[in-house]
């Protein structure tokens, strides 16, 4: 077993475990190194989710990984002279088995919502968000940790402990107003992607949401006047759908019949013929 740039130690046994297993080619992949029932939560495309206590087996093959032994992003499998050894995970492999686990882009795993540390065999070491506890997980060539609070932000868990990675939501918003607008998104919009937008008159632009059945988009707005940009309002969007869902919305500015003549206002409507919703209200010359 060695860290990053430290040399491998001959490997050691512990006795041999009687463990379950399903075979895929050369591979197995492992389950908990007792009653699966008691053990796992369940199984991600090929992941396997342990409760407390539980990890993987590798076999008499691969050494265990002694309780003492920290790594913050998990343990890979590796050879050395026909042998075999654990090698701490850096940060591009463990995004790469979040995603293989999630069907994901590694770029799109959030660490600051997903990591805790790996600790020896069945441990997990760190804190997560929202006060949710790690999980161990293994795959068929490592082991490592993650937030509950993240799968659950990403995994449907349903009642045959069957898994569902949760859709996307998306919001299309189109400036078909006489000002160039700047959004800037926030609530439930996907950080992995740019949250600002520069629309000129007649320009679009659509966001995605984080993975959830029901996402709160929240975009702020400012307008160009005079070389100035000025706060506009605020607009919320609730977009949800178990497959995932999309709308869209112009952002317009309008009056009614009963508003004073110096009044106008900005809001939205999902077609022009559509009542329309109010975001802001202002004077004329203000606009």
């Amino acid at each position: 077993m060695y860290l990053n740039n430290s040399y491998p130690q001959a490997p050691y046994y512990t006795n041999p475990q009687v463990f379950s297993g399903v075979t895929s080619g050369h591979r197995l992949y492992p389950f908990a190194t007792n009653s699966i029932e008691n053990g796992v939560y369940g199984v991600i495309n090929g992941y396997t989710l342990y409760k407390p206590g539980f990890g993987p087996s590798y076999g008499p093959n691969v050494p265990s990984i002694p309780k003492y032994m920290i790594s913050k992003f998990g343990w890979k499998i590796t050879e050395h002279n026909g042998m075999k050894y654990w090698v701490a995970m850096d940060e591009k492999d463990y995004r790469i088995e979040i995603g293989k686990m999630l069907g994901m882009n590694p770029e799109e795993v959030d660490l600051s919502l997903v990591q805790c540390g790996s600790l020896g065999d069945t441990g997990c070491h760190g804190d997560c968000p929202d006060n949710r506890f790690c999980i161990k997980i293994g795959g068929s060539e490592g082991t490592f940790c993650t937030c509950s609070a993240y799968l659950n932000r990403v995994v449907n868990f349903t009642e045959k402990n069957e898994t569902i990675l949760r859709p996307r939501q998306w919001l299309t918003l189109i400036n078909n107003t006489n000002r160039q607008l700047y959004l800037k998104w926030e609530g439930s919009t996907h950080t992995g992607d740019p949250t600002e937008s520069y629309l000129n008159p007649g320009e679009k632009d659509a966001k995605k949401s984080e993975r959830t059945n029901d996402a709160n988009f929240v975009v702020k707005i400012n307008r160009l006047k005079n070389g100035e940009w000025l706060e506009s309002g605020v607009l919320t969007e609730h977009v949800s759908g178990e497959m995932g869902s999309e709308e869209y919305y112009n952002l317009i500015t309008y009056r009614f019949h009963t508003d004073p003549e110096d009044l106008i206002r900005f809001g939205k409507t999902p077609t022009n013929m559509d009542a329309p919703e109010t975001i802001s209200t202002f004077k004329i010359d203000e606009w």
